[in-house]
């Protein structure tokens, strides 16, 4: 391991390809947090060697990254993977290659071609086109990337399209701040202006660069780096574990990846989600599920990692055996949610739970829910799957109609998962209502019919009961009363239209 402080002149200018791993996760910077913050520290470094040109300036730190070379054959292009860093360095490119085409724009051709080093690779050390680039994104980015890179100058970003991309977004940003900036003082400060601010990114900006060698640990350190209290979600950290070991272990990462894994890096499993007080990606929540599924156990979001690796490598399963597991899971979980938001009138009774467990907020039921439709175990008999669905609807809708607590619902859940794991799955709803059943009087009881009816008889439900909650209970009454009692389905086949209709006071 080597550990330098390099200036972009001094990482860039080499013929080299800097690759990001496809299980790294996607570019992910913006303009408030990264974009603007950059930009303004380049600019105040910029006004300064303005104004005192032969004056000595110190250097702007921008931080670490983490490089491990790449075996190759020799009289070929160097190449080193990036390992810890990638937003930086893939920041630092996009600047590069806007405020070259508005030096070119501005006619200052020596600082344009000075520049220019740092983005383009020469023709001679290129044996594919993508080649030509310093710096190559991981595989959801490289479309975008590759179109805003190629494009000639000026850019037109209608043209290039991906424009709801951040990597066009990055790039459109830094080349409207660097015209407005060189044009400040007017046309004929533009020169003087070009120069200056193209020595600052050049040989003004500080990189911690650790250079790994080929036959060292990537994983641990990234870990190392990454897993404690960093800004990458469960998500990232086990992507980057598995496909890690699907590499260590010879295997076609690139085919794992596109079967099994980018469907995670779409907008369903990227939207962030409340659970409690925080907000996470619904890929780390699922994971976080996944995980209560697989072992009975209460898991917080901030343990998902670790947890994850642990079960990984008790299990001893193959990496890419994990990977389908959890792709399969994952189609179950997707389609649980999605049926939860169907409001027309035909839906099944999966649907159905998975709507009024929504409008009551609880997450707690998807662990149950992926070890109940786990595909990896024998299924479950319709009836008693059902059966299992109203015992657990009748528990939690009974004790919001009590005001009762609901701390401790997801140890109660893990804690069910765990007792179910070791009964006979063909009687899981009669085992499900049998545990809830037992549980004792205070957090953990089931309200009786009694207690309901004397409840209902005081309770100012229009007054102490959300909208939605109150909604989803009038429902229930109307289905029951058009004959849907049980698995019993009404004659007339339709159920009341849910989410819709308007509580009148």
């Amino acid at each position: 391991m080597e550990t330098q402080v390099r200036t972009p002149q001094l990482i860039f200018m080499q013929p080299q390809r800097l690759t990001v791993p496809l299980f790294q996760r996607p570019y992910v910077w913006n303009e408030e947090n990264q974009w603007e913050p950059l930009w303004n520290d380049i600019v105040r470094m910029t006004e300064r060697l303005l104004a005192a040109p032969n004056a000595k300036h110190h250097p702007h730190f921008l931080g670490a990254v983490v490089l491990q070379q790449v075996s190759n054959s020799a009289g070929t292009m160097q190449e080193r993977t990036i390992i810890d860093g990638q937003q930086r360095l893939t920041t630092l490119q996009l600047m590069f290659d806007a405020l070259h085409a508005e030096l070119v724009a501005a006619g200052a051709t020596a600082a344009s071609m000075r520049l220019e080093t740092l983005v383009i690779n020469a023709a001679p050390f290129c044996s594919q086109p993508e080649d030509r680039f310093k710096v190559w994104p991981t595989n959801r980015d490289r479309p975008a990337f590759n179109a805003v890179m190629s494009a000639t100058e000026p850019v037109d970003y209608e043209a290039v399209g991906f424009t709801e991309e951040r990597m066009v977004q990055a790039h459109r940003y830094f080349s409207d701040q660097a015209r407005e900036w060189l044009n400040f003082d007017g046309a004929e400060k533009v020169q003087t202006r070009a120069s200056a601010i193209e020595t600052v990114v050049r040989e003004l900006l500080q990189v911690v660069v650790i250079d790994l060698g080929a036959d060292e640990n990537a994983q641990e350190i990234f870990e190392t780096l990454n897993a404690r209290g960093a800004q990458l979600t469960a998500a990232d950290l086990i992507k980057n574990f598995i496909f890690q070991r699907l590499l260590e272990s010879g295997a076609d990462v690139e085919a794992a990846y596109q079967k099994y894994w980018k469907e995670f890096e779409s907008a369903f499993w990227e939207l962030e989600i409340s659970v409690g007080r925080m907000r996470y990606p619904r890929s780390a929540i699922f994971l976080n599920h996944w995980l209560v599924a697989q072992t009975g156990e209460e898991v917080v979001a901030r343990e998902v990692f670790t947890r994850f690796k642990r079960f990984a490598l008790d299990a001893g399963l193959p990496m890419e055996t994990l990977l389908k597991q959890l792709n399969r899971a994952s189609k179950v979980y997707k389609d649980f949610v999605m049926g939860g938001g169907a409001q027309g009138s035909a839906i099944d009774r999966l649907g159905l739970f998975a709507y009024r467990t929504g409008v009551l907020e609880s997450e707690v039921v998807k662990p149950l829910l992926l070890f109940l439709l786990d595909p990896e175990l024998p299924s479950i008999p319709k009836e008693q799957f059902d059966k299992a669905l109203g015992v657990i609807e009748s528990w939690m809708v009974r004790r919001m109609l009590v005001r009762a607590t609901t701390k401790g619902y997801n140890q109660i859940f893990a804690e069910l998962i765990r007792f179910l794991r070791s009964k006979d799955r063909s009687e899981v709803g009669k085992l499900i209502e049998e545990f809830f059943a037992n549980q004792p009087t205070g957090s953990r009881y089931w309200p009786d019919d009694n207690e309901i009816r004397e409840e209902l008889r005081v309770l100012p439900a229009y007054r102490r009961l959300g909208r939605g909650r109150l909604r989803m209970v009038i429902e229930a009454i109307e289905d029951h009363l058009r004959g849907w009692i049980g698995s019993k389905a009404s004659l007339s086949e339709q159920r009341v239209m849910r989410g819709k209709l308007a509580i009148e006071l």
